[in-house]
Formats: C-alpha cells, structure tokens, sequence
C-alpha cells in the first residue's frame, strides 16, 4: 500500500504551490485538485481492504500512509499556518479545521462514485472545486450573522 501510494504520489502532474506564491483561490484550488486526484488514485485499493480486517488492523498501527490522509491532512494544515504567518490567511482560522474539511471533500467525492457500481469513475467537477474553494475562502456565515 505504501508503494502504491508512492507511485501515485510521483504520478501527479505538476508541484504543490508554496506559501505566498500565487493567489491564495488558486493555491486551495491547486490543493484540492490534488488531493481529489490522490484519493481517486488511493482510496480504490483501501476500499478492498474493508473486507480484511486483520490487514485493516495492521496498516491502522503503521505510520500514515505518505500522501494519505493523515499525511495531506498535515500538509495542507502546515501550508494554511504559513500562510497565516503571511496574513494570507486570517490569523482567526483552524488550519486543523480546514485541512480536515479538505480531506472530508475527498471522501465524500470519491468514496461516493466508488460506492456505487453503476456510477461513472471519479472525476473531478471543476464548478464544484471553484465552488469549494469559494466557500473555504469566504465562509458561510452572512456578515453580522455571528
């Protein structure tokens, strides 16, 4: 599973922007992207696991998977802090907290389609990235609303 993992990993196209390069949109966006085309990539292979829970137990006790959940998890946490430390960022978010919304995206788009034989393969829908990143940006609260 690590290799796997790996292999997807090094079969992504293009690198991961750094903090204060580019527009903070594009950069949330060039995150989920990736972390949709990870999961897609990864979450097949875990999916057959559910039937082995022995070798469920085992991967549970193994450090995280590179690239996998925990891993993008902590990456995109790391990557929303140094941008707060840029005021890219507001300094009052959970970079914990969108990380996770991040991760709970991909599941949700991706374990969706694999749950559903007749469905079509994953594929990710750039409205609903663009919509995605829209809400992680500007929240869902209505000004004064608090």
């Amino acid at each position: 599973m690590h290799a796997h993992v790996r292999a997807v990993e090094a079969a992504l196209p293009g690198m991961l922007p750094l903090p204060g390069e580019g527009s903070l949109a594009g950069n949330l966006r060039a995150w989920l992207d990736r972390a949709l085309a990870l999961h897609a990539a990864i979450l097949p292979a875990l999916a057959g696991l559910t039937t082995q829970p022995k070798l469920l137990a085992r991967l549970a006790e193994s450090p995280a998977l590179p690239g996998g959940d925990p891993g993008v998890r902590a990456e995109f946490a790391d990557y929303l802090r140094a941008e707060q430390r840029l005021g890219r960022v507001a300094p009052t978010a959970d970079p914990r907290a969108a990380a996770t919304l991040l991760v709970g995206v991909c599941h949700d788009l991706v374990l969706g389609r694999l749950l559903d034989p007749a469905g079509a393969p994953p594929r990710t829908d750039p409205e609903l990235v663009d919509a995605l990143v829209d809400t992680l940006l500007r929240g869902v609260a209505a000004a004064g609303s608090g």
